[in-house]
Protein backbone atom coordinates (compact mmCIF):
# COMPACT_ATOMS: atom_id res chain seq x y z
CA UNK A 1 0.00 0.00 0.00
CA UNK A 2 1.13 3.57 -0.59
CA UNK A 3 3.63 4.83 1.94
CA UNK A 4 1.75 7.54 3.80
CA UNK A 5 1.46 8.38 7.45
CA UNK A 6 -1.37 6.57 9.22
CA UNK A 7 -4.36 8.79 9.89
CA UNK A 8 -6.69 6.86 12.15
CA UNK A 9 -9.13 8.98 14.12
CA UNK A 10 -8.99 8.33 17.85
CA UNK A 11 -12.77 8.15 17.82
CA UNK A 12 -12.50 5.05 15.66
CA UNK A 13 -9.76 3.30 17.61
CA UNK A 14 -11.45 0.12 18.75
CA UNK A 15 -8.46 -2.15 19.32
CA UNK A 16 -9.47 -5.32 21.13
CA UNK A 17 -13.15 -5.11 20.22
CA UNK A 18 -14.81 -7.70 18.05
CA UNK A 19 -16.99 -6.70 15.12
CA UNK A 20 -20.66 -6.85 15.99
CA UNK A 21 -23.77 -5.76 14.09
CA UNK A 22 -25.66 -2.81 15.59
CA UNK A 23 -28.32 -3.75 18.15
CA UNK A 24 -31.80 -4.41 16.79
CA UNK A 25 -30.53 -4.20 13.21
CA UNK A 26 -32.55 -5.91 10.55
CA UNK A 27 -30.82 -8.71 8.74
CA UNK A 28 -30.19 -7.92 5.09
CA UNK A 29 -28.95 -10.20 2.34
CA UNK A 30 -26.81 -12.90 3.90
CA UNK A 31 -24.16 -14.14 1.49
CA UNK A 32 -21.87 -17.00 2.41
CA UNK A 33 -18.78 -14.80 2.20
CA UNK A 34 -17.72 -11.16 2.22
CA UNK A 35 -14.53 -10.13 0.45
CA UNK A 36 -12.95 -6.80 1.38
CA UNK A 37 -10.11 -5.56 -0.79
CA UNK A 38 -8.15 -2.34 -0.38
CA UNK A 39 -7.43 -0.04 -3.32
CA UNK A 40 -4.63 2.48 -2.85
CA UNK A 41 -4.14 3.41 -6.47
CA UNK A 42 -3.29 0.82 -9.13
CA UNK A 43 -6.90 0.52 -10.28
CA UNK A 44 -5.92 -1.87 -13.08
CA UNK A 45 -5.10 -4.54 -10.49
CA UNK A 46 -8.38 -3.96 -8.65
CA UNK A 47 -10.21 -4.28 -11.97
CA UNK A 48 -8.38 -7.54 -12.73
CA UNK A 49 -9.39 -8.89 -9.32
CA UNK A 50 -13.04 -8.00 -9.98
CA UNK A 51 -12.94 -9.77 -13.34
CA UNK A 52 -11.48 -12.92 -11.76
CA UNK A 53 -14.09 -12.86 -8.98
CA UNK A 54 -16.98 -12.43 -11.41
CA UNK A 55 -15.94 -15.62 -13.20
CA UNK A 56 -16.04 -17.77 -10.07
CA UNK A 57 -18.69 -20.40 -9.61
CA UNK A 58 -20.76 -19.27 -6.64
CA UNK A 59 -20.05 -15.58 -7.22
CA UNK A 60 -23.67 -14.78 -6.39
CA UNK A 61 -23.02 -16.07 -2.85
CA UNK A 62 -20.24 -13.51 -2.40
CA UNK A 63 -20.48 -9.86 -1.41
CA UNK A 64 -17.52 -7.71 -2.39
CA UNK A 65 -16.52 -4.41 -0.84
CA UNK A 66 -13.72 -2.29 -2.33
CA UNK A 67 -12.37 0.22 0.17
CA UNK A 68 -10.57 3.01 -1.65
CA UNK A 69 -7.83 4.32 0.62
CA UNK A 70 -8.01 8.00 -0.38
CA UNK A 71 -6.62 7.37 -3.87
CA UNK A 72 -8.39 10.40 -5.30
CA UNK A 73 -11.51 11.29 -7.28
CA UNK A 74 -10.17 9.86 -10.55
CA UNK A 75 -9.46 6.48 -8.98
CA UNK A 76 -12.91 6.29 -7.44
CA UNK A 77 -14.55 7.22 -10.75
CA UNK A 78 -12.64 4.48 -12.59
CA UNK A 79 -13.70 1.85 -10.08
CA UNK A 80 -17.32 3.00 -9.97
CA UNK A 81 -17.53 2.58 -13.73
CA UNK A 82 -15.90 -0.84 -13.54
CA UNK A 83 -18.35 -2.26 -11.00
CA UNK A 84 -21.51 -0.57 -12.30
CA UNK A 85 -22.98 -3.87 -13.57
CA UNK A 86 -21.92 -5.97 -10.55
CA UNK A 87 -24.83 -5.82 -8.12
CA UNK A 88 -22.97 -7.60 -5.32
CA UNK A 89 -19.92 -5.30 -5.46
CA UNK A 90 -19.82 -1.96 -3.66
CA UNK A 91 -17.21 0.80 -3.37
CA UNK A 92 -16.51 2.64 -0.14
CA UNK A 93 -14.25 5.70 -0.30
CA UNK A 94 -12.21 6.44 2.84
CA UNK A 95 -11.45 10.09 3.56
CA UNK A 96 -7.85 9.27 4.54
CA UNK A 97 -5.32 6.50 4.04
CA UNK A 98 -6.13 4.22 6.97
CA UNK A 99 -3.60 1.54 6.14
CA UNK A 100 -4.38 -2.07 5.28
CA UNK A 101 -6.23 -3.32 8.36
CA UNK A 102 -7.59 0.14 9.17
CA UNK A 103 -9.33 0.26 5.81
CA UNK A 104 -10.44 -3.36 6.14
CA UNK A 105 -12.01 -2.67 9.51
CA UNK A 106 -13.74 0.44 8.15
CA UNK A 107 -15.22 -1.74 5.41
CA UNK A 108 -16.37 -4.44 7.83
CA UNK A 109 -17.98 -1.90 10.15
CA UNK A 110 -19.73 -0.24 7.22
CA UNK A 111 -21.02 -3.62 6.04
CA UNK A 112 -22.48 -4.39 9.48
CA UNK A 113 -23.94 -0.90 9.85
CA UNK A 114 -26.15 -1.60 6.83
CA UNK A 115 -28.05 -4.33 8.65
CA UNK A 116 -25.89 -7.24 7.54
CA UNK A 117 -24.64 -9.96 9.82
CA UNK A 118 -21.21 -11.55 9.76
CA UNK A 119 -21.16 -14.18 6.98
CA UNK A 120 -19.61 -17.62 7.26
CA UNK A 121 -16.39 -16.29 5.76
CA UNK A 122 -14.79 -12.84 5.67
CA UNK A 123 -11.86 -12.43 3.28
CA UNK A 124 -9.43 -9.54 3.55
CA UNK A 125 -7.05 -9.29 0.60
CA UNK A 126 -4.75 -7.06 -1.38
CA UNK A 127 -6.03 -5.65 -4.65
CA UNK A 128 -3.05 -7.16 -6.52
CA UNK A 129 -4.34 -10.74 -6.34
CA UNK A 130 -6.41 -12.77 -8.78
CA UNK A 131 -8.21 -16.10 -8.49
CA UNK A 132 -8.02 -18.27 -11.59
CA UNK A 133 -9.58 -21.38 -10.06
CA UNK A 134 -13.29 -21.07 -10.89
CA UNK A 135 -14.13 -23.53 -8.10
CA UNK A 136 -12.39 -21.48 -5.41
CA UNK A 137 -15.58 -20.44 -3.63
CA UNK A 138 -17.14 -23.88 -3.91
CA UNK A 139 -14.06 -25.37 -2.25
CA UNK A 140 -14.14 -22.75 0.48
CA UNK A 141 -17.84 -23.27 1.17
CA UNK A 142 -17.24 -26.98 1.76
CA UNK A 143 -15.37 -26.09 4.95
CA UNK A 144 -17.19 -25.73 8.24
CA UNK A 145 -16.77 -22.10 9.46
CA UNK A 146 -17.21 -23.30 13.04
CA UNK A 147 -14.17 -25.58 12.96
CA UNK A 148 -11.38 -23.15 12.06
CA UNK A 149 -10.33 -19.63 12.93
CA UNK A 150 -8.42 -18.50 9.86
CA UNK A 151 -7.53 -20.18 6.56
CA UNK A 152 -4.47 -19.32 4.50
CA UNK A 153 -4.77 -20.36 0.83
CA UNK A 154 -1.94 -21.31 -1.48
CA UNK A 155 -0.47 -18.00 -2.71
CA UNK A 156 1.91 -17.95 -5.67
CA UNK A 157 3.83 -15.00 -7.10
CA UNK A 158 4.70 -14.55 -10.80
CA UNK A 159 8.06 -16.20 -9.98
CA UNK A 160 6.15 -19.21 -8.61
CA UNK A 161 7.27 -18.41 -5.09
CA UNK A 162 5.00 -19.95 -2.45
CA UNK A 163 3.95 -17.40 0.20
CA UNK A 164 2.06 -19.83 2.42
CA UNK A 165 2.52 -21.28 4.92
CA UNK A 166 3.82 -17.88 6.02
CA UNK A 167 5.10 -19.03 9.42
CA UNK A 168 5.02 -22.56 10.74
CA UNK A 169 6.09 -21.70 14.28
CA UNK A 170 5.68 -18.78 16.65
CA UNK A 171 8.68 -16.42 16.52
CA UNK A 172 11.34 -17.41 19.04
CA UNK A 173 13.70 -15.05 20.85
CA UNK A 174 16.18 -14.93 17.94
CA UNK A 175 13.54 -13.86 15.44
CA UNK A 176 12.09 -11.34 17.90
CA UNK A 177 15.57 -9.92 18.37
CA UNK A 178 15.88 -9.59 14.60
CA UNK A 179 12.55 -7.77 14.49
CA UNK A 180 13.79 -5.32 17.12
CA UNK A 181 17.03 -4.69 15.26
CA UNK A 182 15.38 -4.16 11.88
CA UNK A 183 12.73 -1.89 13.37
CA UNK A 184 15.27 0.32 15.10
CA UNK A 185 17.96 0.71 12.44
CA UNK A 186 17.26 1.72 8.85
CA UNK A 187 20.53 0.28 7.52
CA UNK A 188 19.84 -3.06 9.18
CA UNK A 189 16.35 -3.10 7.64
CA UNK A 190 17.74 -2.29 4.18
CA UNK A 191 20.42 -4.98 4.53
CA UNK A 192 17.87 -7.59 5.56
CA UNK A 193 15.60 -6.55 2.70
CA UNK A 194 18.48 -6.68 0.20
CA UNK A 195 19.60 -10.12 1.38
CA UNK A 196 16.06 -11.47 1.15
CA UNK A 197 15.64 -10.45 -2.49
CA UNK A 198 19.16 -11.49 -3.47
CA UNK A 199 18.50 -14.93 -2.02
CA UNK A 200 15.24 -15.20 -3.97
CA UNK A 201 16.88 -14.01 -7.20
CA UNK A 202 19.72 -16.49 -6.79
CA UNK A 203 17.28 -19.36 -6.33
CA UNK A 204 15.44 -18.26 -9.44
CA UNK A 205 18.51 -18.00 -11.64
CA UNK A 206 19.86 -21.33 -10.41
CA UNK A 207 16.82 -23.17 -11.63
CA UNK A 208 13.61 -21.50 -10.63
CA UNK A 209 12.02 -20.55 -7.38
CA UNK A 210 11.91 -23.39 -4.89
CA UNK A 211 8.31 -23.77 -3.70
CA UNK A 212 7.61 -24.33 -0.05
CA UNK A 213 6.42 -27.77 0.82
CA UNK A 214 2.66 -28.05 0.82
CA UNK A 215 0.27 -30.98 1.08
CA UNK A 216 -1.59 -32.40 -1.87
CA UNK A 217 -4.91 -30.83 -2.71
CA UNK A 218 -6.82 -33.73 -1.18
CA UNK A 219 -4.84 -33.62 2.06
CA UNK A 220 -6.34 -32.43 5.30
CA UNK A 221 -5.87 -28.86 6.43
CA UNK A 222 -2.38 -28.17 7.72
CA UNK A 223 -2.12 -26.37 11.08
CA UNK A 224 0.26 -23.40 10.92
CA UNK A 225 1.16 -20.43 13.11
CA UNK A 226 0.47 -17.61 10.64
CA UNK A 227 -0.93 -17.15 7.14
CA UNK A 228 0.27 -14.55 4.64
CA UNK A 229 -1.50 -11.21 4.98
CA UNK A 230 -2.17 -10.66 1.28
CA UNK A 231 -5.16 -13.04 1.44
CA UNK A 232 -6.65 -13.94 4.83
CA UNK A 233 -9.86 -15.95 5.17
CA UNK A 234 -11.56 -15.41 8.55
CA UNK A 235 -14.33 -17.75 9.69
CA UNK A 236 -17.46 -16.57 11.45
CA UNK A 237 -16.18 -18.44 14.49
CA UNK A 238 -13.20 -16.05 14.67
CA UNK A 239 -15.50 -13.09 15.31
CA UNK A 240 -18.02 -15.00 17.41
CA UNK A 241 -15.18 -15.96 19.75
CA UNK A 242 -14.09 -12.34 20.16
CA UNK A 243 -11.57 -12.01 17.35
CA UNK A 244 -11.07 -8.59 15.80
CA UNK A 245 -9.25 -6.71 13.04
CA UNK A 246 -6.49 -4.73 14.74
CA UNK A 247 -6.55 -1.39 12.94
CA UNK A 248 -3.55 -0.12 14.91
CA UNK A 249 -1.30 -1.89 12.40
CA UNK A 250 -1.00 0.49 9.46
CA UNK A 251 1.06 -1.86 7.32
CA UNK A 252 3.25 -4.94 7.97
CA UNK A 253 2.78 -7.38 10.80
CA UNK A 254 -0.90 -8.22 10.35
CA UNK A 255 0.05 -11.89 10.03
CA UNK A 256 1.37 -12.00 13.59
CA UNK A 257 -1.56 -9.98 14.91
CA UNK A 258 -4.05 -12.47 13.47
CA UNK A 259 -1.97 -15.46 14.59
CA UNK A 260 -1.70 -14.20 18.16
CA UNK A 261 -5.40 -13.39 18.41
CA UNK A 262 -6.18 -16.92 17.24
CA UNK A 263 -3.64 -18.31 19.69
CA UNK A 264 -5.24 -16.42 22.59
CA UNK A 265 -8.72 -17.57 21.59
CA UNK A 266 -7.51 -21.14 20.91
CA UNK A 267 -8.64 -20.98 17.31
CA UNK A 268 -6.78 -22.97 14.64
CA UNK A 269 -4.96 -21.21 11.80
CA UNK A 270 -4.74 -23.62 8.89
CA UNK A 271 -3.28 -23.81 5.40
CA UNK A 272 -5.36 -25.18 2.53
CA UNK A 273 -3.40 -25.77 -0.67
CA UNK A 274 -6.61 -26.57 -2.57
CA UNK A 275 -7.50 -22.88 -2.41
CA UNK A 276 -5.17 -21.16 -4.85
CA UNK A 277 -4.49 -17.44 -5.38
CA UNK A 278 -2.02 -15.54 -7.58
CA UNK A 279 -0.31 -12.53 -6.02
CA UNK A 280 1.49 -9.77 -7.93
CA UNK A 281 3.36 -8.79 -4.79
CA UNK A 282 4.72 -5.33 -4.03
CA UNK A 283 2.49 -3.57 -6.54
CA UNK A 284 1.15 -1.28 -3.82
CA UNK A 285 4.25 -0.83 -1.66
CA UNK A 286 7.20 -1.33 -3.99
CA UNK A 287 9.83 -4.03 -3.77
CA UNK A 288 12.50 -2.31 -1.67
CA UNK A 289 12.77 -0.62 1.70
CA UNK A 290 12.56 3.15 1.31
CA UNK A 291 12.98 5.53 4.22
CA UNK A 292 9.25 6.25 4.34
CA UNK A 293 8.45 2.53 4.23
CA UNK A 294 10.92 1.94 7.03
CA UNK A 295 9.14 4.47 9.26
CA UNK A 296 5.83 2.66 8.72
CA UNK A 297 7.50 -0.72 9.20
CA UNK A 298 9.15 0.51 12.41
CA UNK A 299 5.89 1.67 13.96
CA UNK A 300 4.08 -1.52 13.03
CA UNK A 301 6.79 -3.86 14.30
CA UNK A 302 7.21 -1.96 17.56
CA UNK A 303 3.48 -2.24 18.08
CA UNK A 304 3.56 -5.97 17.29
CA UNK A 305 6.48 -6.54 19.64
CA UNK A 306 4.94 -4.64 22.53
CA UNK A 307 1.37 -5.89 22.08
CA UNK A 308 1.76 -9.46 20.92
CA UNK A 309 5.38 -10.59 21.29
CA UNK A 310 6.57 -8.91 24.48
CA UNK A 311 8.62 -10.95 26.93
CA UNK A 312 5.56 -11.31 29.16
CA UNK A 313 3.34 -12.42 26.26
CA UNK A 314 5.88 -15.00 25.10
CA UNK A 315 6.28 -16.67 28.47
Amino acid sequence: MRAQNPQISSARTTNGKSLQPPPNSSQGRHPKALLITINTGHEDYTKALMVSLSRLSGFSDLSVLIVDNASGVASVAILQKEIADLTNVRLLAASANLGYFGAARLGAEDYLSRGNSIPDWLIICNNDVVIDDKEFLEKLFRHDPLKVGVIGPRIQTPLQTEQNPYMQQRPGWKKRLGYRLCSSNYRAAVARDWLYYKKRSLKWWLGGAVPRAHPAENAELQPIYAAHGSFLIFSRRFFDAGGYIDENIFLNGEEISVAEICRTLRLPVVYDSALSVQHHEHVTVGAHMTRSMFEIHKKSMRYILSTYLSHRECQ
